[in-house]
């Protein structure tokens, strides 16, 4: 289990799978991964940079729960895991 202490708001956090080749081009298939899916959804949501190498936060207006399961269930190259945030 992750323990988390920031300032940011957000309501998943998402890994990507590790490549050797460009990080900047993989990390960028991965948001387009992830647009793709929650676009599918119709939930509004906004990706934001984090520090760490391939992660990506993502924050919703509402329903997060089933963003998380849509992203943890959908098959793709790039998104390795998709952690939902409880408090």
């Amino acid at each position: 289990m992750f323990r988390i202490n920031s300032t940011e708001k957000f309501d998943i956090i998402v890994m990507f799978n590790e490549r050797d080749n460009d990080e900047l081009d993989d990390e960028l298939l991965g948001i387009k991964e992830i647009k793709h899916i929650l676009d599918n959804i119709n939930i509004k949501f906004y990706i934001k940079e984090s520090e760490c190498a391939d992660v990506v936060l993502v924050e919703f207006g509402t329903n997060s729960s089933e963003a998380a399961i849509k992203l943890m269930t959908t098959p793709t190259k790039r998104i390795s895991r998709a952690y939902q945030l409880t408090l």
